[in-house]
């Protein structure tokens, strides 16, 4: 075997390796749902108009249902309502200007995505006008 040859089988080998050590060191890395703290909580909120009941959910519970409920990649399944009995139950944020909750959207181009349906503001624009802000001395 020529010389060119060993190298490429070399390299070859230590790739193999490298992938072999990374597969079993990741797999008993804890990852995705389980890393979630239990105490965690996300707001919910029913899409149903003629419903909107609110509330709180743990974060572990709530990826780990529409995970399993999830037939696509892209979009989150929504959960059953349990006051209107209807699969309309989203994950939402609350403003922290004006505390009502409301779902995110997709947004135009130099939009925020946190923008609140109620009053307008965006937590993601204050902080990144903070941060842009000239320091005052």
């Amino acid at each position: 075997m020529d010389k060119k040859k060993m190298i490429m089988v070399a390299v070859i080998v230590v790739c193999l390796g490298l992938a072999a050590a990374l597969t079993f060191t990741r797999t008993s890395d804890k990852s995705g749902i389980e890393t979630i703290d239990s105490s965690e909580k996300v707001w919910v909120k029913c899409n149903n108009p003629s419903c909107g009941a609110e509330s709180e959910m743990s974060a572990k519970e709530y990826f780990a249902t529409t995970d399993k409920k999830r037939a696509n990649p892209v979009e989150t399944p929504p959960l059953v309502c349990q006051k209107c009995k209807q699969e309309s139950v989203y994950m939402a944020d609350k403003c922290k200007n004006c505390g009502k909750l409301f779902f995110r959207s997709r947004p135009k181009p130099g939009e925020y995505p946190d923008r609140c349906s109620y009053c307008g503001h965006s937590y993601l624009e204050d902080l990144r006008k903070q941060a842009t802000a000239p320091a005052t001395q």
